[in-house]
């Protein structure tokens, strides 16, 4: 490496503070993918036109890491603490076999996004390291259920790599993430959740003991996913803080029994350590809202967007989320309910919402419906 002596000159901590002015891309929480307030239409959708700016220094931080080891020792974490969506779908496999030979570099990812990781057009050959990792992944996996679907397609080894498999991208999220041990903040949004594939199937129980703040997303108005599905990555993160879900429910892609929405019911996943809970462009019923309440019986703070009838057919009311808060959200502080997006199907009175916040109010929880 050549030895820029400007640079070596100039004091450590000066050097750090040169260095952060390319690191505006760095995510530390999902607060910062979106505006402050979550709820606002478009909000989620802006993100990543925000990033893109801020990503463009990346190169030069990659440059900057090959000029001197002194200067190396500072850069290299700040390269590698985010990996972006752009970036990541651009270059994934190529990212996989590095982290494969260097573990020391995939415990400095501690934030990234996993945006439909196809494989990218343009690659001439498929890294074969990264083919043989999943390849004896795969060989552990259990034998999954036939899909209840005619689209569900059985798990295969080729998947990875076949740009044609409907299981591709899943499987490639999983792969991804099964590589990043030291993660904090994750984004993951995928089609492709079913049960013949279940998304995050590498993931074992605990593998990700940093993870802090989970975004899961779903691009498909029609199913989006149901929450039981993504249980994997749930299980893998017990110190999870902040889950935001985006087309999301419970029950609501697959048919569930009444019992099973019951309020009465114990849930069989439970998330003690989560905080707060966002909940975007969904639409679900009071029984699906108390559900996924239980399931996390600790959450101090809930935000609610409703999707609109384009989302689903069945969104329950201030009332009943009065109800359901009520009766499920033993340690909730804070509430705010967008239900605007369904005043087309049903206008709900503003008597009612006012009712609801004074109830809450009452009960030392701060409300807001709209």
């Amino acid at each position: 490496m050549g030895q820029p002596n400007g640079l070596l000159r100039i004091p450590r901590h000066i050097l750090g503070l040169i260095l952060d002015e390319f690191c505006h891309h760095h995510v530390h929480g999902l607060e910062e993918a979106f505006r402050s307030e979550p709820d606002e239409p478009g909000a989620w959708q802006l993100r990543e036109q925000k990033r893109l700016s801020a990503t463009e220094s990346i190169p030069t931080l990659a440059i900057l890491c090959r000029t001197s080891k002194t200067i190396a020792e500072h850069a290299t974490w700040r390269l590698y603490h985010t990996i972006p969506a752009s970036r990541m779908q651009k270059s994934w496999p190529l990212l996989a076999r590095t982290l494969l030979s260097r573990p020391d570099l995939a415990a400095l990812v501690k934030s990234t996004s996993l945006v439909d990781l196809f494989v990218p057009r343009g690659l001439p050959v498929f890294p074969p390291e990264v083919v043989a990792y999943w390849a004896a992944q795969f060989a552990r996996l259990p034998s999954f259920e036939p899909g209840r679907f005619d689209f569900d397609k059985p798990l295969a080894v080729e998947d990875l790599a076949n740009r044609d498999s409907e299981n591709q991208a899943a499987v490639s999220a999983s792969t991804m993430c099964s590589l990043l041990p030291s993660l904090e903040t994750l984004e993951v949004t995928n089609n492709s959740f079913s049960e013949s594939c279940p998304c995050f199937m590498l993931q074992k129980p605990g593998s990700l003991p940093a993870l802090r703040s989970l975004q899961i997303a779903h691009w498909d108005t029609e199913f989006g996913f149901d929450i039981t599905e993504v249980v994997g990555i749930l299980d893998a993160a017990p110190r999870l803080k902040h889950l935001r879900m985006i087309q999301a429910g419970y029950g609501g892609l697959y048919d569930v029994d009444d019992d099973e929405l019951d309020s009465n019911k114990a849930p069989s996943l439970c998330l003690k350590n989560i905080l707060r809970l966002d909940m975007l462009c969904c639409t679900m019923t009071a029984r699906e809202l108390g559900r996924i309440l239980r399931m996390c019986p600790n959450v101090h703070e809930v935000y609610y967007f409703c999707g609109g009838p384009c989302y689903g057919d069945e969104q329950f009311g201030p009332l009943e989320a009065t109800s359901a808060v009520l009766r499920n959200g033993h340690n909730v502080e804070k509430v705010d309910i967008d239900l605007c997006n369904w005043e087309d199907m049903e206008e709900f009175e503003e008597s009612d919402m006012r009712w609801g916040e004074a109830v809450l109010a009452a009960r030392g929880i701060a409300c807001r419906f709209r």
